[in-house]
């Protein structure tokens, strides 16, 4: 993820690198920070799409940041703003640009994770990543491309669109990673399935969208089915805002 800080004052933008990066290693995403001064300096090094998330600070000499956001808005509106500022006069405003979030200086590592959580919830599913090793060699795989895990033989599997790669790790580890996303089901023994790759729900299998076929486990299957439906229509609900 890319993200622009324009801050004016060095002890806060440094306040906010280090926020943002404690909040990137928590959530297990990476980010690139790149941070201005003033807005007409961001508007020298900007382009529609090269930032996902631009934190601003409302008064700064020249090109204010309310101005600057409006500037953002018109010419990126898919990019997301974040103010951080001393005061919240303008937080009313702030939806003239749509932002994301407003946060008041002083604002904690706690609100800065709200904030982030608010703007980006998309970006960092689609970012998040597994650190595993195939044949002892490093191997990073993003959670949205693993349709299933499993365990066959005493050796875990991921289950890819195309191929399964059979890891090192244990599947407990896999297991425990995997299930503090809320897209993945653990539907049966040993067994996760993401929820995004389920094309049909069978009495005994989720029908996965590349054709494979992962079993449900009989006791709980109801609640397992009543699962899956309360995420597929939390998920649409989101697309829906």
């Amino acid at each position: 993820m890319q993200i622009a800080i324009i801050e004016d004052f060095i002890q806060d933008q440094n306040y906010l690198i280090s926020l943002i990066n404690e909040y990137c290693a928590n959530r297990n995403i990476s980010a690139e920070i790149t941070t201005y001064l003033t807005g007409d300096s961001f508007f020298e090094d900007f382009k529609p799409g090269r930032f996902q998330c631009v934190f601003l600070d409302i008064y700064m000499d020249g090109t204010d940041g309310m101005q600057t956001a409006r500037q953002i808005y018109k010419e990126d509106p898919q990019c997301r703003l974040i103010f951080a500022t001393v005061s919240v006069s303008s937080a009313v405003t702030s939806y003239e640009v749509r932002a994301s979030w407003y946060l008041n200086k002083p604002f904690t590592s706690e609100q800065l994770t709200m904030a982030m959580d608010a703007a980006c919830e998309d970006m960092i599913k689609a970012g998040r990543t597994l650190q595993v090793h195939v044949n002892g060699l490093n191997c990073t795989v993003r959670y949205q491309d693993i349709y299933s895990a499993d365990c066959s033989n005493r050796h875990a599997r991921l289950h890819l669109q195309n191929r399964s790669l059979t890891v090192d790790e244990p599947i407990s580890v896999l297991l425990e990673q995997l299930s503090a996303d809320e897209r993945f089901l653990l539907c049966n023994r040993n067994t996760l399935v993401n929820m995004e790759h389920i094309e049909l729900v069978d009495d005994h299998v989720f029908l996965m969208k590349n054709g494979n076929r992962v079993p449900v486990r009989q006791r709980g299957r109801a609640a397992l089915k009543k699962e899956f439906l309360a995420w597929s229509l939390r998920a649409l609900m989101k697309e829906e805002q």
